[in-house]
């Protein structure tokens, strides 16, 4: 019996993902609600934000400013 592993997602990255389980002889459908490349990858023309690599916490409390403020220091 063949093993499936089903990708959610048919933009970049669940299409460079299917590949991998498929070379090991898996069943590997692709799920989305519409074409591969359609949804997000479409809309950013398939780029990755390498500002949005790290995420922020917005808008940040009073106190947590200065926890954030100590934070950045020590990674200077």
């Amino acid at each position: 019996m063949t093993e499936t592993v089903i990708v959610l997602g048919a933009g970049m990255v669940g299409v460079s993902t299917a590949p991998a389980p498929r070379e090991r002889d898996r069943d590997v459908p692709l799920v989305d609600r519409r074409g591969p490349g359609e949804e997000a990858s479409h809309g950013n023309a398939g780029l990755i934000q390498g500002e949005a690599v790290e995420p922020f916490a917005m808008p940040l409390a009073p106190h947590q400013a200065e926890v954030a403020r100590r934070w950045a220091c020590t990674k200077a």
